[in-house]
């Protein structure tokens, strides 16, 4: 199945709306959970991949876009990690399949809002030591190293 991603600004007030476009085959996240375009495509990837030979950790491609997007193993934690709130201002999102026509009343795009800047690495959950470790341009390599790491744990 092929896949689509993007980001931009949310229009005032559309958390809602949004909200309701959620389903199966769309995601959508908190820009500031994304960590470049990069870290979105990934996460799609990789949840297609689980779907596809049956190791997903949840139920749908898009909740398990979420799991990656966020190291989490849980929906609940990915949600509270990456959710949309009425504070957020920006977007990024992953279909799975065609985009529902709506998206473009609801978000107006902007790729900027993908390029990571706004990324908080020690709420993401990195260890200091790590981060301390390494020069900051590599830490978004941290952190697609720490998403693609999550398959391969035990359940448990």
């Amino acid at each position: 199945m092929v896949f689509t991603v993007g980001g931009g600004r949310c229009a005032a007030g559309s958390d809602e709306a949004l909200r309701e476009l959620l389903g199966p085959r769309l995601a959508f996240a908190d820009a500031r959970a994304v960590c470049g375009v990069l870290h979105l495509r990934q996460a799609a990837e990789l949840a297609q991949r689980a779907h596809d030979g049956e190791y997903a950790l949840s139920h749908t491609r898009a909740s398990e876009v979420l799991l990656y997007l966020t190291g989490q193993r849980q929906v609940s934690r990915a949600i509270d990690r990456a959710g949309l709130t009425p504070a957020t201002e920006a977007a990024a999102w992953v279909a799975f399949g065609e985009p529902p026509p709506e998206l473009a009343g609801l978000v107006a795009e902007d790729e900027r809002v993908l390029d990571g800047e706004d990324f908080d690495y020690r709420a993401f959950g990195l260890p200091q030591a790590a981060l301390d470790a390494n020069p900051r341009e590599r830490w978004p390599e941290l952190v697609l190293t720490h998403c693609a790491l999550l398959p391969v744990r035990g359940k448990g």
